[in-house]
């Protein structure tokens, strides 16, 4: 794809493009190195992914293309993965957790009644799923970021998005262009978190929130869910 017009590449294409990658070194074994196995795996495929789809969202955002295509890997190129693809969350799972949320974290009526702290700290965590699985971005960037981290970016259509400054990062720094339904995500952290310096703070002291995994799992376990589940999960969702 890479001598490609960028407003050319479609769904189809990128099907293609995850057989060609899962062959490549099959059909030119010359070309791999020690460092390379011979066929990728699905994380493999799925970063790359990951790097056209930023590159998409760019171009979306700077009105190059209209919309974006359908990220899927083809069940051909999964079948050749050495490995498996990671679970991820379910949409099911998903829609349960914010069922959930919206009756106060209780099943059926049942369950605590949690004090408000204990509310606004729950609260947080679901904003941060939604976060991710929204925009992509690991764990540890996520929790990194600060509000000066955000700025709306406006493209020569007049369309805004808003534009995340990732620091230091698995990959160094970049700028991510994210999907506007992030806005209510953050319109609802900003009533828990906005006095804070960082966006993912804990509700009272303000301080940066750390390894939210055991509440993940707390969270999910009340609602029957009892696979373990963590926060890398939901950039799969």
């Amino acid at each position: 794809m890479g001598k490609l017009n960028v407003s050319s590449i479609n769904s189809r294409l990128i099907v293609e493009y995850c057989i060609h990658r899962s062959n490549y070194y099959k059909e030119n074994p010359e070309k791999q190195t020690p460092l390379t196995k011979i066929t990728p795996s699905i994380t493999t495929i799925k970063m790359e992914l990951t790097a056209i789809r930023q590159l998409l969202n760019y171009a979306l955002a700077k009105g190059y293309i209209r919309e974006l295509p359908l990220f899927k890997i083809p069940e051909q190129a999964v079948k050749l993965a050495p490995k498996r693809v990671r679970s991820g969350v379910s949409k099911e799972e998903f829609d349960k957790l914010m069922e959930y949320e919206e009756n106060g974290f209780k099943v059926d009526g049942e369950g605590k009644t949690l004090d408000k702290r204990h509310l606004a700290q729950r609260k947080l965590i679901c904003r941060l799923l939604e976060f991710i699985s929204f925009t992509y971005l690991r764990a540890g960037e996520a929790l990194n970021l600060k509000w000066s981290d955000l700025s709306i970016f406006t493209n020569d259509d007049g369309q805004r998005f808003f534009k995340i400054s990732v620091r230091d990062g698995k990959t160094g720094s970049r700028e991510v262009i994210a999907q506007t339904a992030i806005l209510f995500c953050l319109q609802a952290l900003k009533d828990i978190t906005g006095r804070h310096e960082y966006i993912f703070s804990d509700p009272n002291s303000g301080k940066r929130l750390e390894n939210p995994n055991k509440t993940i799992r707390t969270i999910f376990s009340e609602i029957g869910i009892n696979r373990t589940i963590v926060l890398y999960d939901f950039r799969h969702y």
